[in-house]
């Protein structure tokens, strides 16, 4: 598979995909901005099944409204694996969610911007978001926003794929761990080896690992993956920032989420309104 590698882009959608993308009358052209920055798609390579394997974008999704308006929307992924908005402008803004200009990184379920299920929605109405499996489809945050144009084949991870990585790999493959003061989970690669950084393998304690800068860069270096604990937004308000984490899946709103209560990759089902993380993945 190609991997591509664009800094900053501009797509110029004729009005059907305008109304979809971005909620503008018809008559009015729309233009996409996926801001991307090189080197997005992380080395570590985790199988997910017999025979397939991923790699992670470089952090979490990002969506705002660009210049202000809902004609230009932008995309992008974190610039560093432990960014989070958590409770901040954008996630917890109340009125004209649609033109702000603040990031968001919680997302109802299949708010791609397909069929009007759109990123900014804050609803907690269950028919205004996507529902069942959207592996494969447009609501698929990675299908919808990054082929259309330019064919990188970014996807989120079925249910399954999820518990692959966390079940199937070996329990020593993760753990919690404060990174660049964020709480999160480590995820290692496969084949992983030891490289000199000192961890305990818990899923009870963020502290346990106090991971300094230098030795996450060593890690990241050598394929590790952080997913921080970016909590869950529920409306306009936002919680458990720094207890818990919610990554969705493409499975029926099913998550993987964590804390220091333990670490489910399947069993979680949450309302399709609840704003959670996205993390995209490309398969190899």
């Amino acid at each position: 598979m190609k991997k591509y590698i664009v800094s900053l882009f501009t797509l110029t959608l004729f009005a059907v995909n305008a109304m979809a993308q971005c909620d503008v009358p018809s008559t009015v052209t729309a233009t996409v901005r996926l801001v991307r920055k090189p080197n997005t798609l992380l080395h570590g390579q985790f199988s997910v099944a017999s025979g397939v394997k991923v790699s992670f974008s470089q952090g979490n999704l990002q969506y705002k409204a660009g210049d202000g308006s809902a004609s230009s929307p932008e995309w992008r992924f974190a610039a560093n694996q432990w960014d989070r908005i958590g409770a901040a402008a954008g996630n917890t803004t109340e009125s004209n969610r649609n033109v702000q200009a603040n990031w968001i990184d919680l997302f109802g379920y299949g708010t791609s911007g397909n069929d009007s299920k759109y990123p900014y929605q804050a609803s907690t109405t269950v028919g205004d978001y996507a529902s069942g499996d959207i592996a494969g489809t447009n609501y698929d945050w990675g299908k919808k926003i990054f082929t259309e144009g330019v064919d990188v084949g970014y996807r989120v991870l079925t249910s399954a794929e999820w518990a692959y990585i966390l079940n199937s790999r070996g329990a020593n493959l993760h753990f919690l761990a404060t990174v660049h003061s964020v709480p999160g989970l480590v995820l290692l690669p496969d084949g992983w080896s030891s490289i000199g950084v000192s961890y305990t393998v818990t899923v009870t304690s963020y502290t346990t690992n106090n991971i300094s800068d230098a030795d996450w860069t060593l890690l990241e270096n050598a394929g590790a993956v952080f997913l921080p604990a970016a909590g869950q937004r529920s409306g306009t308000t936002v919680s458990s920032v720094g207890s818990n984490g919610y990554y969705w899946s493409s499975t029926g709103a099913k998550c993987t989420d964590f804390s220091t209560s333990g670490v489910s990759a399947t069993t979680t089902t949450l309302n399709n309104y609840i704003g959670a993380s996205v993390r995209l993945v490309q398969t190899l």
